[in-house]
């Protein structure tokens, strides 16, 4: 009797307190737990403690905790976990679990199993809207479809914005960009007249509150005097009532994390705005592991990351976040990386500032490839170099550029930069004594370049002084004057607020066959203090590389989403770079797009790169095209002539600038078959000299030396009221984008 009584006490009080005898075990797995927690405790606050024993499903869960589910529910689950769980969900199916899945079929396929299909749209309902409230209210439905004692109400899903603009200072996100105008003006966090840069995130981030790099990403551009339109949502098209009418929009600039699944009217959308695009990722690695990676992305996840946001039309990947696993907390958090957030913002601000800089402000620094050194060596892969240089120039000084008193003519640039704008070796004692006494090259003291030195990445200065020993025992470009004093020199050429110079010597002929490519060794001091001196004391705006392909992309860094310390983001900083490059090197275009952050200037496949058709040779026809040249300039091609050396084919065809009927200008000759067909002019291609004759494509009409370093568009921006209800914006800060060689 006394046995029965001590029972029924312990009923009573598990009733009046809450809790239940059976809790109802529930598996869920998703990318996206975080909020499960607080749901948990919502639940629990409405219906009391102990119904649930909530299981959170990841690579680390035993699988016997999921066979006991009751319920499990795969929401997104990839195809490791589906594996890893198969036999449990199976055993679990067998002593009468019910399972919910998000897509059905997947588990259905993957786990031999009958998704219960109506109810899993039900919890996809309250997935897809998110929140505590109707992840609360999933729990409840849950309970009752895993047998639960107590008669609990399953509310019904919530309806959430899923497309709106973030603050983190608002109390509710805004449907519309005229009230956030309004709202954001009155809060004063930028000068009224403060550019604004628009974020695109996903809304997923806004509905579990996954937003800490969202919110330093905010706080950074604030700081810098940049205002911030945090927009979440998908598809990109679906979020033009939040960027403006294109033409008309207040933004001047573009941050996007939400181009992984790129469509093409994604890139038709951004089209339309003609605003700069910088592709900003989170490492789905923790910082330890993305730090020491070589890949910085790993390959698995380059298509969603990098490829995908490339065709859609942003440039410059820089990862701003890493994914951890943080003690106490539920699924994986963002969080930011303030080394790399600073750098997104600094690299935003400089295109900002082209844009408000008038042309005749700007300074470039134009780079040329000059390797192997020496006279006559100035040079591409199949770019007819000096012509081009004198149309670049001649189209920046249309544009209103200070390019000196007067033009010189391609010959004069040729002879200017044999001069002044070559590398000289260390094996030609002299020469570049003659160089720095003739010319009008640039020096750096050493004590210069040491302060310079030393303000960078200390990783960095300890990889090169282990490759090259410390500044002063530099060789390669330097020059000791009487006095003793040392200094490295810069080569090139000033025309008013331009600068030609070659790029620097990666390595010295000694060393040329272990250095040139190896993306272990460090560049040398002398590479360093010449683009130190473009930044530090020519002070570019931007500079321009020409031709494929130089160094810079080849250094020592991991593949994509560089570090702070990596060799090229250490080089360029926030200086933005364009890049002429041939068409048909794909393979080094993507390593050039992704290791030293440039718009590109070609006319690939790189998004929305140019107009020009792509002209891959088949390698049997462009053989016996080489040929068929080689017979009719009476040259013969020699070992010599096999590799890809502008100059060398040059010499075996006779190519020679302005003197051949096969030239770049002329357009004569019936070309070099195509990938699709059709024929690409013969030749050494000179920009701004499109091709003649019927061999020419529609799109290579008029000139072709097209760089946009602005917002890749020049897009009137009209004044209008900022009113709620007013269809076009205006916020005051907003300029048109001008900073166009084209």
């Amino acid at each position: 009797m006394r046995h029965w009584t001590e029972c029924a006490l312990l009923i009573l009080v598990a009733l009046a307190t809450g809790h239940a005898a059976n809790p109802v075990r529930i598996a869920v797995c998703t990318s996206n737990p975080q909020q499960l927690p607080d749901a948990l405790r919502e639940f629990e606050r409405v219906n009391g403690k102990g119904l649930i024993d909530l299981v959170v499903m990841d690579a680390d869960t035993p699988p016997e905790k999921v066979a006991g589910a009751r319920v499990i529910y795969a929401y997104l689950m990839n195809a490791a976990l589906y594996e890893h769980f198969a036999a449990a969900a199976q055993k679990a199916v067998a002593a009468g679990a019910v399972i919910l899945a998000q897509p059905p079929d997947i588990a259905a396929h993957r786990w031999q199993v009958k998704p219960d299909v109506e109810a899993s749209a039900r919890a996809y309902e309250y997935w897809d809207n998110g929140g505590v409230d109707n992840l609360s209210a999933f729990l409840a439905m849950c309970y009752r479809l895993g047998g639960g004692e107590r008669q609990i109400t399953v509310p019904p899903p919530q309806r959430h914005i899923l497309k709106g603009i973030y603050h983190p200072r608002a109390k509710e996100p805004f449907e519309s960009l005229g009230d956030y105008l309004t709202w954001y003006r009155a809060e004063r966090l930028v000068p009224e007249s403060a550019p604004l840069a628009g974020i695109l995130l996903y809304q997923t981030n806004y509905k579990v509150h996954d937003l800490g790099h969202i919110d330093a990403l905010i706080a950074a551009l604030e700081k810098h005097g940049i205002g911030a339109v945090p927009v979440f949502g998908w598809p990109v098209p679906a979020l033009t009532p939040f960027l403006g009418e294109p033409g008309r929009s207040p933004l001047r600039l573009l941050y996007s994390f939400n181009l992984g699944f790129a469509q093409t009217s994604d890139s038709e959308t951004l089209e339309r705005y003609g605003l700069h695009v910088i592709d900003l990722m989170t490492s789905r690695d923790s910082y330890e592991i993305w730090s020491k990676s070589a890949f910085g992305i790993t390959p698995a996840r380059l298509s969603t990351q990098v490829v995908l946001p490339e065709i859609a039309g942003a440039t410059e990947p820089i990862v701003v976040s890493t994914t951890e696993r943080i003690a106490g907390v539920t699924g994986p958090v963002t969080k930011p990386i303030p080394e790399r957030i600073d750098l997104a913002v600094r690299r935003g601000a400089r295109w900002l500032a082209l844009q408000e800089k008038p042309n005749a402000e700007k300074r470039l620094g134009l780079l040329y490839f000059n390797n192997p050194p020496g006279k006559g060596n100035i040079g591409a892969s199949y770019l007819n170099v000096f012509p081009t240089l004198e149309a670049v120039l001649a189209r920046l000084r249309e544009n209103g550029y200070q390019t000196g008193k007067q033009l010189p003519t391609e010959k004069e640039l040729e002879a200017l930069l044999e001069i002044s704008g070559r590398n000289v070796e260390v094996w030609a004692p002299g020469e570049l004594e003659a160089l720095v006494a003739k010319g009008h090259v640039e020096l750096v003291s050493m004590k210069k370049y040491r302060s310079w030195f030393q303000a960078l990445p200390k990783e960095f200065q300890d990889f090169v002084n282990a490759g090259w020993g410390p500044p002063e025992k530099a060789q390669l470009m330097t020059t000791t004057f009487r006095n003793g004093e040392k200094f490295f020199v810069v080569p090139g050429v000033r025309m008013g607020n331009i600068f030609l110079g070659p790029q620097p010597l990666r390595t010295t002929f000694e060393r040329s066959m272990e250095v040139a490519h190896n993306t272990n060794i460090p560049p040398p001091h002398s590479y360093i203090a010449a683009y130190l001196w473009y930044r530090n004391e020519f002070k570019a705006d931007a500079v321009v590389h020409f031709g494929r392909h130089g160094t810079l992309e080849f250094l020592p860094a991991k593949n994509v989403g560089q570090a702070g310390w990596d060799a090229s983001e250490v080089i360029l900083g926030d200086l933005p770079n364009a890049y002429y490059y041939i068409m048909d090197g794909g393979g080094e275009a993507a390593q050039r797009g992704r290791n030293n952050q440039p718009s590109d200037a070609d006319g690939g496949s790189r998004g929305r790169a140019g107009p020009v058709r792509e002209a891959g040779a088949n390698l049997r026809e462009f053989a016996e095209d080489r040929r068929r040249v080689a017979r009719a300039s009476g040259s013969v091609p020699s070992k010599r002539t096999r590799g890809n050396s502008p100059v060398e084919v040059g010499h075996t065809t006779g190519l020679r600038s302005g003197k051949s009927e096969l030239d770049g200008r002329a357009g004569k000759d019936r070309g070099v078959p195509g990938r699709d067909g059709s024929r690409a002019h013969s030749g050494w291609h000179a920009h701004g000299w499109a091709p003649s004759g019927p061999g020419r494509s529609e799109g290579s009409a008029g000139r072709t030396h097209q760089v946009e370093l602005v917002g890749r568009r020049e897009a009137p921006m009209g004044r209008t009221s900022n009113s709620v209800g007013k269809r076009h914006l205006q916020w005051p800060g907003t300029r048109t984008a001008c900073w166009n060689p084209t």
